[in-house]
């Protein structure tokens, strides 16, 4: 874990703790503290050492407050739990999701629009889980236990790395995910809605596709709610990315294809 990796997740805790505070106040505060932050981690070199110096971040959150002036937290429905709340839902979202797209895609292929309905039931727990927030801070979620575990084992993953690795996993990987995800999105609402197999109406999907993925992604890092749509998404595109890979196009049940507007039947259909 780099000391850039310790600053960072000591200071998204406080800020969870202090997320009930006006918006530019929360700022003021961080900015304030991030730089002291910043060189404690770099000489203690250690998430452990680092709350021995200043105690936890809920610890260290009621001391600026304190020295602030501003109320205590309110003790119904804090931060935290609010946290746990959305999180919660996210969780189930992003299993729910994908699983009533495959159940659509077993049972109702043949009602195409239906699909978003078999959508909107698995994203209504991440709507639920965004009610949970109300006016805090996403960065609440950082503070829960289930968060706190989640991040303790990625870091164990990425200390496993290279260093080199662990970069290019984020200024190359990313931006790839963004627009293989979009891509995916596109041709298969193409496929599904229009019912073609034309090159022409798919390649054109699939860059749409790409193009908006792009922005949200963007957004995304800008506002994190817009994560409670994007993550169970992602999982319905990482499903997507493995069908795709294991059956080919005709696990999608797109049996023909076309580049010249001539569609193709395979010869295991003709020969029935």
């Amino acid at each position: 874990m780099t000391t850039t990796d310790i600053a960072s997740g000591y200071l998204r805790r406080v800020r969870a703790e202090l997320a009930d505070l006006p918006a530019y106040e929360l700022e003021e505060v961080m900015d304030d503290i991030t730089a002291h932050l910043t060189e404690l981690s770099q000489e203690l070199r250690t998430p452990e050492l680092l709350e021995a110096r200043l105690g936890t971040p809920q610890q260290y959150a009621a001391q600026l407050r304190a020295a602030a002036g501003y109320p205590p937290q309110a003790s119904n429905a804090g931060p935290a739990d609010r946290g746990t709340a959305a999180l919660g839902w996210l969780a189930l979202s992003t299993v729910l999701t994908p699983a009533l797209l495959i159940a659509w895609f077993a049972r109702d292929l043949d009602s195409s629009p239906a699909v978003f309905g078999w959508l909107a039931a698995g994203l209504l727990p991440a709507i639920l889980g965004l009610l949970a927030l109300r006016n805090h801070d996403p960065s609440v979620v950082t503070s829960t236990p289930a968060w706190i575990r989640y991040e303790q084992r990625l870091h164990q993953v990425q200390s496993a790395l290279p260093a080199g690795l662990r970069r290019d996993l984020v200024v190359i990987g990313q931006p790839v995910w963004w627009v293989l995800r979009g891509a995916m999105a596109g041709v298969a609402l193409c496929g599904v809605l229009a019912r073609t197999t034309e090159a022409g109406p798919l390649l054109a999907a699939a860059l749409v596709g790409a193009l908006v993925s792009i922005k949200l992604g963007r957004l995304s890092q800008s506002d994190r709610r817009w994560l409670w749509l994007l993550v169970p998404l992602n999982a319905v595109a990482v499903l997507a990315v493995a069908i795709l890979v294991i059956g080919g196009t005709s696990a999608w049940g797109w049996d023909g294809y076309s580049f010249d507007g001539v569609h193709r039947v395979p010869d295991y259909l003709t020969n029935r």
